[in-house]
């Protein structure tokens, strides 16, 4: 985090030419962002921040990887994508951090399904910052996701995904299914 306060990247992507174009002030109705991630830093500085200190919201917060309510991030991931979101967005969106990634990153993917079916229910949208190579993923496993997936989207919800981190061109499970929207970075 740089001095002034923004998470890295939000200048770089240009975001902050969209935020400035927010109306902050009417946006009555609430969005509630679950973040499946290695969990949130509640302490960051970004949360402090006058304009997005009120973003996280904690009622349905969950740590599945410990099976208790300790949310905290032991790797940064999970802070980082909670930061650019409550940085891009309006005041009325919050997040709800959903702890199913270790310190090393790495989590079990029946437990992200696991969480993804019980918050669901309690949010607009999932963004999910977890993903396998196709190659690796058996189909039933596969067959799974979508089986929970379809209904989610057809709800009207919106699931977003991570591409993936490790550069290839193809797509990571589930970012690349149809019923989700997939997010990657502009460099490493």
């Amino acid at each position: 985090v740089s001095g002034n306060n923004y998470a890295w990247g939000y200048s770089s992507t240009g975001i902050s030419q969209y935020v400035n174009k927010l109306n902050f002030a009417k946006n009555s109705n609430e969005i509630r962002v679950a973040v499946l991630d290695t969990g949130v830093r509640t302490t960051h500085e970004v949360f402090k921040n006058k304009t997005t200190g009120d973003r996280l919201d904690l009622t349905d917060a969950y740590n599945y990887v410990s099976n208790n309510s300790n949310i905290a991030d032991d790797n940064g991931h999970g802070t980082m994508v909670a930061g650019i979101i409550s940085e891009s967005t309006s005041n009325n969106v919050k997040i709800v951090p959903v702890k199913v990634l270790g310190s090393d990153g790495k989590g079990d993917y029946s437990v992200a399904i696991q969480a993804a079916s019980a918050i669901v229910d309690k949010v607009d949208i999932l963004n999910v910052s977890l993903g396998i190579d196709e190659s690796e993923l058996p189909a039933s496993t596969k067959a799974m996701g979508e089986r929970m997936l379809k209904p989610i989207y057809e709800s009207g919800k919106v699931i977003v995904c991570a591409a993936g981190n490790d550069g290839k061109e193809s797509v990571c499970y589930p970012a690349s299914s149809q019923y989700t929207i997939a997010v990657s970075a502009i460099d490493y």
